[in-house]
C-alpha cells in the first residue's frame, strides 16, 4: 500500500506549529503516512 504524503507547513516562531510537532510524528507513526517538513519563513 502506498503511502499518503502529508505535508506539514511550519514557522518557528509560531507556538501552534511547536504543539502540532509534538503531535504530529505519534500521529503518524505506525500509519501509512509519509510526512513532508516545509518551513515557512
Amino acid at each position: 500500500m502506498d503511502k499518503v504524503k502529508f505535508e506539514f507547513w511550519f514557522e518557528f516562531a509560531s507556538t501552534y506549529s511547536y504543539l502540532s510537532e509534538c503531535r504530529i510524528e505519534d500521529l503518524a507513526r505506525g500509519e501509512v503516512i509519509a510526512i513532508e517538513w516545509y518551513k515557512k519563513l
